[in-house]
């Protein structure tokens, strides 16, 4: 547990003691697997049940609200989360890239489908799908852990888990 407590801290720049309480919650609910307290810490801030108070500039949590949070069981799980909280855009960029490639997919190929995206999400008032848009998109689905840009070739993409292209192709 204090390894938790440890990582909680780090994550949200604090003191362990400063953590305890909320670590140890973060703790029976994860097990102590570090993937999972990390994403179940994104996922309470996502979900507003911690919050960065700009005028304490201190991290502010309802200890009954986490605890009564569920947790994802599995990686599955938590690739589902994660993408419903993207944007329509978002979503269909990402599930017509889970079945462009079963390693990697680059910008080049994900952009020649731009159509298909925008046809996917044929109700939705978002504006036209550009270069632009898709990249921010890309950038975003990186930063959150959706994605990882591939280490030798930056114009190519990999789905961080294989259960995340799972949940995107669906």
């Amino acid at each position: 547990e204090s390894d938790c407590t440890e990582l909680v801290a780090k994550l949200m720049n604090l003191e362990p003691r400063e953590v305890k309480d909320l670590s140890s919650i973060i703790y029976d609910k994860t097990g102590g697997n570090a993937y999972f307290i990390s994403e179940f810490l994104q996922c309470l801030v996502r979900g507003k049940n911690i919050q960065f108070d700009y005028g304490s500039l201190k991290w502010k949590w309802n200890r009954d609200e986490i605890v009564n949070r569920p947790v994802a069981a599995n990686i599955a799980e938590i690739a589902l989360q994660k993408l419903d909280f993207l944007s329509d855009h978002e979503k269909y960029t990402i599930a017509v890239a889970s079945v462009l490639g079963i390693s990697a997919f680059s910008f080049d190929t994900l952009a020649v489908n731009k159509t298909v995206i925008e046809s996917l999400g044929a109700d939705s008032n978002e504006a036209p799908l550009t270069d632009e848009t898709l990249r921010q998109i890309l950038q975003k689905s990186i930063e959150d852990r959706v994605l990882l840009a591939d280490r030798l070739d930056k114009s190519r993409y990999l789905f961080a888990h294989d259960q995340i292209q799972m949940a995107a192709s669906k």
